[in-house]
């Protein structure tokens, strides 16, 4: 993820969101978080303004996490 450019990262965190099963249309922001325990921790905020955050495991496994605003 670290080494995708910026529009592939915002694609596969859409595509995390979305197999996460959770609304979101388009990715439009993507930040890497500095707090990286169980691996590397984005930020993504979709086209609707909501935020999730994904963690990225070792094997490639994502972990999404959903906040209200």
């Amino acid at each position: 993820m670290i080494n995708l450019n910026d529009a592939s990262r915002r694609s596969a965190l859409f595509r995390a969101i979305r197999d996460a099963g959770l609304a979101c249309q388009n990715v439009i922001q993507a930040e890497r978080l500095p707090d990286e325990k169980e691996g590397p921790l984005w930020r993504a905020q979709c086209e609707d303004k909501s935020y999730h955050l994904v963690i990225v495991q070792a094997d490639g496994t994502a972990n999404v996490v959903s906040r209200t605003r």
